[in-house]
C-alpha cells in the first residue's frame, strides 16, 4: 500500500469491512446477463462492478455482468478461481477524514475471451435479459476499423470495439427477425462526447458492410448511445507485501483485489428513459442529465488545472508527489487560493457547488494512499495548460480586467 509514514501506524478513522449481508451474499450463475462488458480492466471492475454491487444489495435489482476481453488474460484465470468473485478497497480521505471501505463484488457471471469464444458473446448480445453494454477499451479502442465491415459480413470476430459492437446489435436485430428490444450503450472511454463518437462509427461500419436499411431503424430507435464522463482513480492490483496487508485485515483471501478511491462519478447524458433504464441511478456518484457540460467542465478547470498548476511548482521544489504538494504549507495554500479565489469565479454555476466540489478535489489529492507522480503530469504541459488552465485565465480577465494573481506557468 502507498501509504506515507504517518498513514502506515495509524488505522483509519472510518474502517469498514464488507457487511455480513455482503459477504455472505451468493448470486446464482443461473440469473441471466443483463450487463455485457467490454474490457476486463481493473477500472471498469472497481468501476462498474461497485455500482451494479450496490444497486443488488441496497435496491434490491438483480443485475449481472459478463466481461468480454479480447484473448484469455492471468488476471481472468484469477477470477475463474474465485467464481468471478472480487473485493475493491475504496481508500483516501472524504470530508477531511481518512478512510478505507471493503466491498466484495459477486456481480460478475462470467469472463469470455472474444478470440476463443465470441460465439459465447453472439448468444448474450442477442439475449432478451440484456439491458445495457459498457465499454473502457482506452481511448484507442474506439476507433474506424475498415476492414471489420468484411468481418462483419463473413461473420469472423472483428478487431476493434466498434467492429465486435455492430456484429453484436447485428446478431440481435437477426436473432429476433427485427423484433429484438433495445438495449443502452455506455461508453466509459475518455474522449469528448464517446458515445456520439462510437454511434457515428457504427454508421461507417453499417454503410461498408451494407446492412438492411431495416436495420438501421432498428438502430436509431431503440438503441440508446449515452455519452458519459467517468472519474475514479483506481490503482489497480496491490503487490504481494500490500495484498497480505489487506488479507490480514479483511480475514480471507482475495488475489483479485482492487485498491480505488472513495470518489467515483458517473455522469451520463440522457432523459428520464434512460434513468429508467439504468440499473444504478439511486447510487451515490451517478448522475443523470440532458447535458453533463458542467461536469465536463468542472473536472478540467478544477480537478485538472490543479494537477497542471501544482506540477512544476512542485517539482521546483524537490517533491516527487500530489501529496507531497498538499503536506507542502506554502504550495498547499497556494493551490486552495488558486481554486477558491480565481478559477471558482471564472465559472456560471451555482457558487456553493463549486465550491463543495473544490472541498472534495482538495480531499483526493490529500489521498495518503495513492502515489501520483509529478512528473507524469508534466506530461504534455503546455498543452494542457492551455485546455485545463487558459480558459480561466481567459475569463478571468474578462470578468475583471486585471490578470489573475495564482494562474500562470512559467515554460
Amino acid at each position: 500500500m502507498n501509504h506515507n509514514n504517518e498513514s502506515t501506524k495509524n488505522e483509519p478513522t472510518t474502517n469498514q469491512k464488507p457487511t455480513t449481508k455482503n459477504q455472505q451474499l451468493k448470486t446464482n450463475n443461473q440469473k441471466p446477463t443483463t450487463i455485457l462488458q467490454f474490457g476486463g480492466g481493473v477500472f471498469l471492475r472497481a468501476f462498474l462492478g461497485s455500482f451494479v454491487e450496490e444497486a443488488n444489495t441496497r435496491f434490491g435489482k438483480q443485475e449481472r455482468i459478463a466481461i468480454v476481453e479480447r484473448s484469455r488474460s492471468e488476471a481472468s484465470e484469477v477470477l475463474a478461481r474465485q467464481n468471478y468473485e472480487y473485493t475493491v478497497v475504496a481508500q483516501g480521505i472524504v470530508e477531511g477524514r481518512e478512510v478505507r471501505e471493503a466491498t466484495r463484488i459477486h456481480a460478475v457471471s462470467e469472463i469470455i475471451a472474444a478470440s476463443e469464444n465470441w460465439a459465447r458473446v453472439l448468444e448474450i448480445a442477442a439475449s432478451d435479459s440484456l439491458r445495457l453494454i459498457v465499454s473502457n477499451t482506452t481511448e484507442a479502442g474506439i476507433v474506424f476499423d475498415e476492414s471489420d465491415a468484411e468481418r462483419v459480413q463473413s461473420g469472423v470476430v472483428p478487431e476493434s470495439f466498434p467492429g465486435k459492437l455492430l456484429a453484436c446489435l447485428l446478431h440481435r436485430w437477426n436473432m429476433s427477425n427485427g423484433a429484438a428490444s433495445g438495449v443502452c450503450v455506455l461508453p466509459t472511454e475518455l474522449i469528448d462526447n464517446n458515445a456520439s463518437t462510437l454511434q457515428s462509427i457504427i454508421r461507417q461500419l453499417c454503410q461498408r458492410a451494407s446492412v438492411e436499411s431495416a436495420f438501421i431503424d432498428w438502430l436509431d430507435s431503440k438503441v440508446l448511445f449515452c455519452n458519459t464522463l467517468v472519474d475514479r482513480i483506481v490503482p489497480g492490483t496491490p503487490d504481494k507485501t500490500s495484498l497480505a496487508e489487506y488479507v490480514a485485515w479483511l480475514g480471507y483471501e482475495d488475489n483479485a483485489l482492487i485498491t480505488a478511491e472513495p470518489y467515483r462519478l458517473w455522469a451520463v447524458e440522457g432523459n428520464e428513459d434512460v434513468r429508467a433504464l439504468l440499473p444504478f441511478t439511486d447510487c451515490a456518484g451517478v448522475v443523470v442529465k440532458p447535458n453533463i457540460q458542467e461536469e465536463r467542465t468542472l473536472k478540467v478547470r478544477i480537478l485538472n488545472a490543479g494537477h497542471t498548476l501544482m506540477a512544476p511548482r512542485g517539482i521546483e521544489q524537490g517533491l516527487e508527489t500530489v501529496l507531497d504538494v498538499m503536506n507542502h504549507p506554502e504550495l498547499s495554500t497556494y493551490i486552495e487560493e488558486a481554486l477558491r479565489t480565481e478559477v471558482a469565479l471564472t465559472l456560471d454555476y451555482e457558487p456553493d457547488r463549486v465550491q463543495e466540489y473544490i472541498s472534495v478535489v482538495l480531499d483526493r489529492f490529500r489521498n495518503p494512499f495513492l502515489r501520483h507522480k509529478l512528473s507524469g503530469i508534466r506530461n504534455g504541459e503546455e498543452m494542457k495548460f492551455k485546455t485545463r488552465v487558459q480558459p480561466s485565465i481567459d475569463c478571468f480577465e474578462g470578468k475583471f480586467g486585471r490578470k489573475p494573481k495564482f494562474l500562470k506557468i512559467e515554460f
